[in-house]
């Protein structure tokens, strides 16, 4: 008997701009009062912009408990110099929501910040275009798997069989691969 697993590397086409997981709390970003209170979160950085793409698309999902969807882009020139701050707010109510808007990038825009309410599910992407695409991973705007942002393999790790025979007698066997 020969038995073969299924091996599975996550890939993501670079769309996401946004990096969630370099964030500080606070109000929306470009905000001079932020508020560490508030369950916005912030980027922590100035990400680049590339403004001759054109426009970014705004994309939040989350279970709204109360309130709305509320994100944002701040736009910052090569001097990290506040521009001006566009702002999506989304259907007033409760439920699952899943909005998107896109917006015109200033033509002097270097850097970005982005910054949306944070509720448990909550999601946010920004992508250049005008299209929102399913979300992904942050993975610096390239494709990915790439050496810069590596994604793991996910394989088989644990093998449980259960043999019968006619006698409806069953035998089960579990193995635990090595890595």
């Amino acid at each position: 008997m020969t038995i073969r697993g299924n091996t599975y590397q996550f890939t993501t086409k670079g769309y996401q701009l946004f990096n969630i997981n370099d964030v500080v709390t606070g109000n929306t970003a470009g905000d001079p009062n932020p508020n560490p209170n508030n369950n916005h979160i912030i980027s922590n950085d100035f990400l680049p912009i590339d403004s001759s793409k054109g426009t970014v698309t705004i994309r939040i999902k989350a279970t709204v408990s109360n309130n709305y969807n509320l994100g944002t882009i701040t736009y910052y020139d090569e001097n990290k110099t506040f521009i001006s701050r566009l702002i999506l707010t989304g259907v007033n109510g409760t439920g699952v929501k899943d909005e998107h808007k896109t917006f015109a990038i200033p033509s002097n825009a270097k850097y970005f910040k982005g910054s949306f309410r944070k509720y448990n599910d909550g999601q946010m992407q920004i992508e250049y275009g005008n299209t929102a695409h399913d979300f992904e991973v942050y993975t610096g705007g390239m494709p990915s798997p790439s050496p810069e942002y590596p994604q793991e393999v996910q394989c088989v790790e644990k093998i449980n069989l259960t043999f019968k025979d006619n006698t409806n007698k069953t035998q089960t066997i579990n193995y635990q691969l090595s890595t």
